[in-house]
């Protein structure tokens, strides 16, 4: 036991050589109270950041929500509409092979020039 508290001293005396004790001033407690408030002022400050990103987050899908869950005029929503009626309401695709897509009128002898 006394050679490790011998060894646990001669530790202790290698750090007080290396690391010297400062010496107190009356300045000494303003010094560490304003590292430590520019330090927490920098927190601080991400922290209210992040509070206002997070609420306007939450509102902006709290407005979508509300946007998309309102009934629009003249639109059924989905889930009332069946299957079968939202395939009486479309043209049916025989009529479609037949129908003229792209209507070309011939050009008169005035605009031609």
């Amino acid at each position: 036991m006394d050679r490790d508290e011998q060894q646990l001293d001669r530790l202790f005396a290698a750090y007080r050589r290396a690391c010297p004790t400062p010496e107190p001033s009356s300045a000494f407690m303003p010094e560490v109270w304003a590292k430590i408030d520019v330090r927490r002022s920098a927190r601080q400050a991400l922290e209210r950041w992040t509070k206002r990103f997070v609420t306007a987050a939450v509102a902006a899908c709290l407005v979508m929500i509300f946007y998309m869950a309102l009934p629009r005029q003249g639109e059924l929503p989905a889930s009332t509409t069946s299957y079968v009626d939202a395939l009486s309401d479309t043209e049916p695709f025989e009529t479609l092979a037949y129908s003229e897509m792209v209507t070309v009128e011939p050009l008169k002898a005035e605009e031609a020039r």
